[in-house]
């Protein structure tokens, strides 16, 4: 009797786990469901993280994780370092493509935002390793409806001219 007999499941079937939920790469349209910030990781316990989290509505969903600061310990401050510099470059880049100006006041506010991404796995750049990581690229904002503005009242018949009095010429 198999562990798993009485779900009528057969492990020959299963794939093993790659690391992250495996989402076919691909255009998909997206919601943002949530950005916030983390203090580390289990691989990067000394990293402050950025998320940001989009739903794929039936695929799923897919996050990037930007640092924006680094720290030797736990003891220490978060610094800009380097790799914090070019990840920051990064992050703003993605809230342009999202439709910032200006860096949001609260990650609350990336919350709900549509429109569509291309999911694209790539191997790892650094030697020897055999590591895949899936890439969000080409974010495309779905323009916002246009705000609906208050119904003027207007009438679909012509005024009727006032009744002129004969001896008044309206021109002079």
């Amino acid at each position: 009797m198999g562990l798993f007999e009485d779900f009528d499941i057969d492990m020959d079937d299963v794939e093993e786990a790659t690391g992250f939920a495996t989402v076919p790469d691909g255009t998909y349209e997206f919601e943002i469901a949530e950005g916030y910030t983390q203090n580390g990781s289990s691989n990067f316990p000394n990293d402050k993280l950025f998320f940001i989290k989009y739903s794929l509505d039936e695929a799923g969903s897919t996050s990037e994780r930007f640092v924006i600061g680094q720290r030797d310990d736990e003891d220490s401050e978060y610094e800009i370092t380097e790799r914090a510099k070019q990840s920051l470059g990064f992050l703003k880049t993605r809230l342009k493509s999202l439709g910032f100006e200006k860096m949001p006041q609260d990650a609350s506010e990336l919350e709900g935002i549509r429109g569509t991404l291309k999911l694209v796995t790539t191997k790892s750049k650094k030697g020897g390793e055999s590591k895949e990581y899936q890439n969000v690229k080409d974010v495309k904002v779905t323009p916002k409806a246009a705000a609906k503005k208050p119904a003027v009242k207007t009438s679909t018949k012509a005024a009727a001219p006032a009744a002129a009095d004969e001896d008044e010429n309206p021109f002079g």
